[in-house]
């Protein structure tokens, strides 16, 4: 179906021909009415005549005969009621004979309209010399509509073998034209065409167009366009936005003068409730860490079957036309919206613009670790999380780290926004007590049930510190002894659970690290 454009001034027009009027019924005719005059007494055969019609109710039509020019002061009721009217009238003198005065009358006022059907008068005046108020005067009532009338008057003493004939003509036959498409929204404008193939059709008339109820019925039409004139032409005609919605309609032409009734359109259209398009978004997520990946999701109403989206960041277009957009590039105080644009026929505008969102993006501070002496030391104070090449230390969270074994170190550091950076690599070398022969060292017995001995095998010139870390690095014990030539010492380490533990001793520049086993 082909989209139609309303623009304001046709909307204007669509509400008032709602409420335009229902076409009164204005039945073209002739009427023909004919009257013999008499007369005696001063002055006669001379006389003035006048013959006009007048409304049931007595208000003015049409003066159809007027003799007496000069003398028409003497035709007092006539003056009263046409106020001296002789539009399309036949005037002359005074008369100088009666005889039979004979009018026909189209049905049409003064100004050319066909008048209303219903009952009119035909009025008579005659005098021959001055007699006021009035001169002998007579009316005929007759009923105006789409039946013959033929009626013979009684005689009175003026006006003799009186004859009125109502013959209507037959209405006009207009014809409605197909209607092009079958399927409108309310709101739309359609061109109905249509012809007037037989009867006449009045200067002043009104061709108007209707559409009826969803099951076709004209019993209560609604005038949805018009157009004056005598001549069939496109009527643009607008669908009421209040119009239920169904698949019944019809449309057909009528016109006012005369009153006809046009056939419809001759098929079903079928009309659809105008719709407001709509749209939502979320997010996966507002707040974010810089890099991370968002999405984007676009929840339509009343889209139709083919929507198109539009993303955009700060007002600028970015995205494919999709009803999801990601993106990892977003800074904090980026805005998001989405456009829609509708392809739903019935959208009373195709375009609708989302809710906001605006993004909160968290930028995490750089990391970095240090070694000093036998420590790793991160520059963040919390959110720690140390590695090697193996993976994940267990239990390593602090903001310092003892390595336990030569490897490559580096810390993760979550911070309070969830924000991830990861450190500086560090390569740590341990020698271990094969590799130092400056400090050869005996442990035993290991694995240890309570105690441990710890004999250094040759001298040595500084303070040695004896240190016991648990799997994770804790120091769990640390002691200290001053140099000595030569040392054994025994090491009571009950309280400890059953486990690895390392044992690290530390003289001077040399380090020494011993895994020892505790089996109870």
């Amino acid at each position: 179906m082909k989209r139609i454009i309303l623009y304001p001034s046709l909307l204007i027009l669509a509400i008032c021909t709602v409420s335009m009027f229902k076409s009164t019924a204005q039945t073209a005719g002739t009427l023909t009415f004919s009257v013999t005059t008499t007369s005696t007494g001063n002055y006669s055969p001379k006389n003035v005549f006048a013959l006009w019609l007048e409304t049931a109710s007595g208000s003015f039509v049409k003066t159809k005969m007027r003799y007496g020019v000069a003398r028409e002061h003497d035709l007092v009721l006539w003056l009263q009621k046409s106020g001296g009217n002789v539009v399309d009238a036949t005037t002359g003198a005074t008369l100088n004979s009666h005889g039979t005065r004979t009018i026909s009358w189209n049905g049409t006022d003064i100004n050319g309209n066909l008048v209303p059907d219903g009952d009119y008068k035909v009025w008579m005046e005659m005098a021959w010399y001055n007699t006021p108020p009035a001169g002998p005067n007579n009316n005929v009532t007759f009923t105006k509509a789409g039946s013959t009338v033929h009626l013979t008057p009684t005689n009175t003493t003026n006006f003799l073998s009186q004859v009125l004939d109502w013959v209507p003509e037959s209405p006009p036959v207009i014809t409605t034209s197909p209607i092009g498409g079958n399927s409108f929204c309310v709101g739309a404008m359609i061109p109905v065409s249509f012809t007037v193939n037989s009867g006449i059709i009045y200067p002043n008339n009104t061709f108007t167009s209707q559409l009826s109820d969803a099951n076709g019925s004209f019993f209560a039409p609604v005038n949805i366009g018009m157009i004056n004139g005598a001549t069939p032409a496109v009527i643009n005609s607008i669908i009421p936005t209040n119009t239920p919605p169904g698949t019944g309609y019809r449309i057909r032409v009528i016109s006012s003068q005369p009153a006809a009734i046009g056939s419809d359109n001759g098929t079903d259209l079928t009309i659809n409730t105008g719709v407001i398009p709509s749209i939502s978004i979320s997010a996966s997520s507002q707040e974010i860490c810089t890099g991370t990946e968002v999405t984007f999701y676009a929840t339509p109403v009343n889209g139709g079957s083919s929507p198109t989206y539009q993303w955009t960041v700060n007002g600028s277009n970015v995205g494919p036309n999709s009803p999801t957009y990601s993106s990892t590039t977003l800074a904090n105080g980026d805005i998001i919206n989405c456009i829609l644009t509708s392809s739903d026929p019935c959208a009373i505008n195709p375009n609708a613009t989302s809710n906001s969102i605006a993004m909160v993006v968290y930028t995490p501070a750089a990391v970095t670790i240090s070694l000093q002496n036998d420590t790793l030391y991160s520059s963040a104070a919390i959110g720690n999380q140390w590695y090697n090449s193996l993976g994940m230390i267990p239990g390593a969270t602090g903001d310092y780290y003892v390595p336990l074994a030569t490897n490559t170190y580096y810390s993760i550091v979550t911070d309070l926004n969830n924000c991830i950076s990861q450190s500086n690599n560090i390569y740590y070398e341990i020698t271990t007590i094969e590799e130092a022969a400056a400090l050869a060292s005996k442990v035993f017995p290991n694995p240890f049930e309570s105690s441990i001995f710890v004999i250094l095998k040759q001298n040595v010139f500084h303070d040695i510190q004896v240190l016991v870390h648990d799997p994770y690095g804790r120091v769990l014990k640390r002691l200290a002894y001053a140099n000595k030539n030569s040392l054994q010492c025994e090491l009571d380490l009950r309280d400890l659970p059953s486990g690895v533990f390392t044992l690290e001793l530390i003289s001077g520049s040399i380090h020494q690290t011993v895994r020892i086993v505790k089996l109870k």
